[in-house]
């Protein structure tokens, strides 16, 4: 996941494309820039953490053995 602040008065190039309409927008990393972004509605650090990691693809657990291989 990563994650951008952008200043529209600041760089409004940037806001004319993705054309916002919430405060805080997730974008997949796929469809990065377009205008499938997911709004999300609360300001609480909680619910926003909730609301991105829903909108995530399943992870899957891996063993101490086989992260040991993908380390190396």
């Amino acid at each position: 996941v990563q994650v951008a602040s952008v200043n529209c008065h600041a760089d409004p190039h940037v806001c004319e494309q993705l054309k916002p309409q919430s405060t805080i927008l997730f974008y997949p990393t796929k469809d990065f820039p377009s205008n499938n972004g997911y709004s999300i509605t609360s300001l609480n650090l909680k619910d926003i953490v909730s609301q991105i990691l829903a909108l995530l693809p399943n992870l899957s657990l891996i063993t101490k053995d086989r992260f040991r291989v993908k380390k190396n």
